[in-house]
């Protein structure tokens, strides 16, 4: 099954589930009276106003939404009544339809790329600046900030398909939770546990640790984590190559150490428990490059969707909108795989080009209201979608290498990162 046809499964599954009856049924069970008056803007319609990501007031957004996807003689919404209407809504929801993508991905995809017969995976987490309010800072806590002044934070933490470009899982959680137990709830996703007898998942320096290297083996998960150079017993710096032998959890285990210099003369060290016969030392310099992918997912959310302008100032409402850009993130990059896979065969090309991004989340954004509400055809809309995408691309510059740049900017708007919603 191609991306396409994935995104159309998406999308008929998630007509399914956002009926008002559906929706009831799952989610307000224990609320017999939630959603039961006839309201100007119904429950469906609700969930679909919501997955409409943008950075307008909400009183614009609203006026743009009503003009395009409903009748002329609709009666109007406050603002007020939607602001109460979603305090209702469980982010379970939206956190479902994450969920919903990236299984119908796993489970529907004929040929899913990989490395070296692995799927590689990783796991990192990132810091969100939240509206700063009593509710926030009680239910999240509170950042450092340069002024002494207390500033609403959260930490969360994304599941990644770095090859595949597809986010299996999130969670988001109060500042400074431990990565390593954000880490533990989502490698309990069931659709890991399905896909990780042939999975390699690869973590950054915050994450060694004996008791949860001990997790990582319990439950048979293959695993590249780079060690800070100031754990001397997990590293090995005379021997590129070699073994320790470390009670990790209950029972010792036997680590595998890696020693990788690079090319700007920084000096690796990562632990493993693939052994030489499955992956040689040569291998680990590529396979731990792969990482690098989430961070420039965290990238995307951050700029391209903003996903720190929330559109509302409630625990509730900074949850369902972290779940909403997740989703909107995994539809973009199956539609995307898509177009590139058919740009692919266009004869005549010299470079390899591919399609911008940044426009397809435009489209998507413009669209996922009609087709969650069956206002438009979903094949013609989507071909449409992909048609139109085709003509925006971009070179791509393979082996470039630039030096980082570890300097602040502090600009408020970036002219490379622009906004697409």
């Amino acid at each position: 099954m191609g991306y396409l046809d994935i995104v159309k499964n998406i999308f008929i599954e998630l007509q399914k589930q956002v009926s008002c009856q559906s929706l009831k049924k799952k989610y307000f069970s224990h609320n017999e009276t939630a959603f039961t008056r006839k309201r100007n803007m119904p429950l469906t319609q609700l969930v679909a106003f919501l997955l409409q990501r943008t950075t307008n007031g909400l009183d614009i957004k609203l006026d743009k939404w009503f003009s395009k996807w409903m009748p002329k003689d609709s009666l109007p919404v406050s603002r007020q009544a939607i602001s109460k209407a979603r305090q209702l809504l469980p982010e379970a929801i939206f956190h479902d339809f994450l969920n919903l993508s990236a299984k119908e991905f796993m489970g529907n995809i004929i040929s899913k790329k990989n490395w070296n017969g692995y799927q590689i995976y990783a796991i990192d987490r990132t810091d969100l600046q939240l509206p700063t309010t009593p509710e926030t800072l009680k239910e999240f806590g509170n950042m450092k900030s340069r002024f002494g002044t207390q500033i609403a934070g959260a930490s969360a933490s994304l599941l990644y398909d770095v090859l595949n470009d597809v986010i299996l899982d999130g969670v988001i959680c109060p500042y400074r939770t431990n990565e390593r137990n954000m880490a533990k709830t989502l490698l309990e996703n069931t659709v890991f546990r399905n896909s990780q007898d042939n999975c390699i998942v690869v973590f950054d320096r915050g994450y060694p640790a004996y008791e949860f290297l001990g997790y990582l083996f319990d439950n048979n998960i293959k695993f590249v984590i780079r060690v800070k150079e100031q754990m001397s017993r997990l590293r090995n710096t005379n021997t590129e190559d070699d073994e320790v032998y470390r009670k990790c959890g209950s029972k010792c285990r036997t680590l595998r150490t890696i020693h990788l210099r690079l090319e700007n003369g920084t000096e690796e060290y990562l632990i493993t428990n693939l052994s030489k016969e499955e992956i040689a030392h040569v291998a680990f310099k590529e396979l731990y490059f792969l990482r690098w992918g989430i961070e420039g997912k965290y990238k995307e959310i951050k700029s391209r969707f903003e996903i720190e302008n929330f559109s509302g100032k409630k625990s509730i409402c900074i949850k369902q909108d972290f779940y909403i850009n997740l989703f909107l993130s995994n539809i973009c990059s199956l539609l995307k795989q898509e177009i590139d896979d058919e740009s692919d065969n266009d004869e005549g090309l010299t470079r390899i080009y591919q399609t911008r991004k940044t426009f397809v989340i435009y489209r998507v954004n413009n669209i996922i209201s009609g087709l969650v509400l069956k206002q438009v055809e979903l094949v013609e809309e989507l071909v449409n979608l992909i048609e139109c995408c085709k003509k925006k691309r971009s070179q791509i510059r393979c082996n470039r290498k630039c030096e980082r740049n570890l300097n602040i900017n502090r600009r408020k708007y970036s002219n490379n990162y622009k906004s697409c919603i």
